[in-house]
């Protein structure tokens, strides 16, 4: 199993404190901070799954794009968004601030290829679903128009 964190990384001190805590666990060649890349939609793709660590994101459009890609998620519950997406069929929900629980998780989903598969494909079909702008864009032209009138 590999982490592989995507995206803006921390100020220097912090970075710096994570990699000491990285090299005295022995996980150099487990973990890699990529930072920010132009496309994350080819990490997403390549990905058993994706881990949300936020403790709070109200709408996590990262979420969106791994499961477009048929990437099951494990989030935390009451951390924002990310649970009305996940439900219990398109990845899973551990309990705020488990590490443990979703370590487990993510190693449950590595132990699991078909639950993991069948999770990532209804995470595809949710997006697809609900935030497509095919479906989102009438929404919001909806609601638009009545407040115009």
């Amino acid at each position: 199993m590999y982490f592989i964190w995507l995206g803006k990384l921390w100020d220097k001190p912090l970075y710096d404190s994570v990699l000491v805590d990285i090299q005295k666990l022995g996980l150099q060649s487990r973990v890699r901070f990529v930072g920010l890349v132009e496309n994350p939609l080819h990490y997403f793709a390549a990905a058993d799954a994706f881990a949300l660590t936020s403790r709070e994101d109200p709408f996590p459009l990262v979420c969106l794009e791994a499961a477009s890609t048929g990437c099951p998620i494990v989030c935390f519950d009451k951390a924002g968004g990310a649970n009305e997406l996940v439900e219990d069929d398109a990845g899973i929900v551990v309990p705020y601030l488990d590490v443990q629980r979703m370590a487990e998780s993510l190693h449950f989903l590595i132990r699991e290829p078909e639950i993991r598969k069948q999770l990532g494909r209804r995470a595809r079909e949710k997006v697809l679903e609900r935030f497509d702008i095919s479906v989102g864009a009438p929404k919001l032209l909806k609601i638009i128009e009545e407040f115009l009138v």
